[in-house]
């Protein structure tokens, strides 16, 4: 029986995502990316305010796969609405500034 590899985003490897530096006359030594550490810093401060604010981790069970997809979509929907907002900061700003 085979099992399926575990799912990461867009399905590349961890090692994919590490940045080598060339160092003269030596094996390319890994170093971290900042934009992939920053990411991760985030995830983890995110993950401990909803620990705090609901008391559970998204590991619970107490919620069925639609539940789930509705938080997404309720997420994704304020992402949009967060997006909408900046346009329009930003439309009202070049309108106010030639120089934009």
């Amino acid at each position: 029986m085979n099992t399926p590899a575990p799912s990461n985003c867009g399905g590349s490897s961890p090692a994919e995502h590490e940045v080598f530096a060339a160092t003269p006359g030596s094996a390319r030594e890994p170093r971290s990316d900042a934009n992939v550490e920053a990411v991760r810093a985030l995830l983890l401060a995110r993950s401990e305010v909803g620990l705090r604010k609901y008391g559970t981790t998204t590991e619970r069970t107490d919620l069925g796969p639609v539940a789930w997809l509705r938080h997404a979509q309720e997420e994704a929907l304020d992402l949009a609405v967060y997006l909408e907002a900046e346009i329009q900061n930003r439309l009202r700003g070049a309108a106010d500034s030639p120089s934009r």
